[in-house]
């Protein structure tokens, strides 16, 4: 299980990362900051069913784990 919440770089570090051995992630997406939407930013974790809830504009709690 990985935790993010940093504040904006989480496109910075998730575009390139290797997650083979991850399993499940929870964390803050900052769209505002990022400069990715959240569908965009969603689609970096290519086999994991995702779901985000809005905790304010632009801010949103993401729940990802491997199919």
């Amino acid at each position: 299980m990985v935790k993010f919440d940093i504040e904006g770089a989480e496109w910075e570090v998730f575009s390139g990362t290797n997650l083979a051995s991850i399993h499940a992630l929870i964390g803050e997406y900052h769209e505002d900051l990022a400069g990715h939407n959240l569908n965009d930013f969603l689609t970096l974790f290519h086999g994991f069913k995702g779901v985000a809830q809005m905790i304010q504009k632009g801010r949103y709690i993401v729940f990802l784990n491997k199919l």
